[in-house]
């Protein structure tokens, strides 16, 4: 039993002593950005064997690098354009696997977010006033936005540019808030507008996932100067040979100043030949108004004609912008044709005799109300002749009734009051009686106390004596 024992162990003992277990240990990389290299290194143990590593990103090949027993780290560089989450896997392959240890530590498998990082753009910024006048004092507000995914904390510069050119800076503390502002004073730079440039991080001193996105322009109008354009010549709809037509013409001072002295003038054209037919001078037209003129004209001819007019043809005021002042408009005139105007008045004679039904029904209509008002105003006649007779024979009922009533009340009150003195002499009777009797009484009691007061008297006197003139033997008191 022993000789197996020693047996086994002699023949495990290269299986222990040369077992190999090549590994990935680790895969170190930066955090990858969109449309920025990232390299990963991939560390190792190849344990004496040779063989290929591959890179795999979402389940698709990239590419692979061999290694042998002497190497321990690869690199691997790949480049993504986009802002996602990727899982990417490096593996061994292409090695006899036949006496390896461990499969499970041949790969390593992430997923991993391509990020863009900080990515500043301008986005608001307001210039204040929204016109300008050279030498005035300019101030532009500045909001920034990072719509990058990853955080900044720090100063970020804004340059404001005019036509060009520096005119101040806003250094934007993003710790505290997103915007600030500058000024400066505006110069005459005898264009008809200036154009503002804002732009973040210039000189790319923060890096950015793009530089293309940090600028927002905006061009503001230079009022110093008028500004004369005509908006619209209009015409009838048909021009007609020998007729006299109206061209009515449109002008606005869109600049900044009042415009003095304006001078119009309208051309045809005709057949290659232009000439003048109206000419006016407009005394003035204020900032933002608008003026019209109406040119009364008859053409000779039938054909194409093209309308001119032309404001301040001498360039005798100066403007924002000198190139404006013109219009055209193509016209036809037709000639004076009476097969069209029998066509138009037999149009207006089928509108007519619409508009004729329409007032006909109008009228039978309006007679109809006429009827109905006609017998309303007899109804209300007849009301207003009972209501009359109504008031009349109310007032003779209530004159008879109140007259009912008065003789019915004097009637009453005669009764009433005829039995009040009866019943006055009644009382008077057996007031005169209740008083004979109360004098019979009151004479009778008189009487009485009178009589008792004697005797009271009297008794006094006899006990006054007794006392006086005692009799002897006699007990008065018994």
């Amino acid at each position: 039993m022993n000789k197996v024992i020693i047996l086994l162990f002699i023949l495990l003992i290269p299986a222990i002593v040369f077992a190999v277990d090549p590994k990935i240990n680790d895969v170190t990389y930066e955090q990858p950005m969109v449309n920025q290299q990232t390299t990963f290194t991939v560390h190792f143990t190849p344990d004496g064997k040779s063989g290929v590593i591959r890179f795999v990103d979402n389940g698709y090949l990239i590419t692979q690098r061999a290694f042998d027993y002497t190497m321990n780290t690869i690199d691997f560089t790949y480049t993504w354009n986009v802002r996602e989450t990727r899982t990417i896997k490096f593996y061994f392959v292409d090695m006899n696997i036949g006496d390896d240890t461990d499969l499970l530590n041949n790969e390593w498998q992430r997923n991993i977010d391509i990020k863009t990082g900080v990515d500043f753009i301008i986005d608001t910024i307001q210039i204040s006033p929204t016109q300008f006048t050279p030498d005035q004092n300019m101030k532009a507000l500045v909001t920034i936005k990072n719509i990058g995914d990853e955080n900044y904390s720090g100063t970020v510069p804004v340059d404001i540019l005019v036509d060009g050119n520096f005119e101040c800076q806003i250094n934007i503390d993003t710790n505290i808030t997103m915007d600030g502002n500058c000024s400066w004073i505006a110069k005459d730079t005898n264009k008809n507008t200036a154009s503002i440039n804002a732009i973040v991080n210039r000189t790319h001193t923060i890096p950015e996932f793009s530089y293309t996105n940090n600028s927002k322009t905006l061009d503001l109008l230079n009022i110093a100067k008028p500004d004369l354009i005509i908006n619209k010549i209009q015409v009838s709809n048909q021009l007609r040979r020998g007729v006299l037509e109206n061209i009515q013409i449109y002008i606005k001072n869109q600049g900044g100043a009042r415009a003095e002295n304006i001078s119009v003038n309208v051309y045809l054209t005709h057949l290659g030949s232009k000439y003048r037919v109206y000419s006016q001078i407009i005394p003035e037209i204020f900032v933002g108004n608008s003026q019209g003129i109406n040119v009364v004209y008859s053409f000779n001819d039938i054909g194409d004609y093209i309308i001119t007019a032309v404001l301040d043809a001498d360039n005798t005021i100066n403007e924002a912008i000198e190139n404006n002042n013109e219009f055209s408009l193509k016209i036809t005139v037709v000639d004076f044709n009476f097969s069209d105007i029998i066509k138009e008045n037999d149009v207006l004679r089928t509108q007519l005799a619409t508009e004729q039904g329409k007032t006909t029904a109008c009228l039978t209509e309006n007679s109809m109300y006429k009827e109905d008002i006609i017998q309303g105003e007899t109804k209300y006649k007849g009301c207003l002749n009972n209501l009359e007779i109504c008031n009349t024979n109310n007032s003779t009922k209530i004159s008879n009734w109140m007259k009912e009533y008065d003789a019915n009340n004097t009637k009453t009150y005669e009764l009433q009051y005829t039995n009040l003195l009866n019943e006055k002499k009644n009382l008077e009777q057996q007031c005169t009686v209740n008083t004979a009797a109360l004098t019979d009484e009151k004479n009778q009691w008189s009487g009485l106390v009178i009589g008792a007061l004697l005797l009271f008297v009297l008794w006094l006197g006899y006990e006054e004596w007794s006392k006086r003139n005692p009799r002897k033997g006699v007990n008065m008191h018994g």
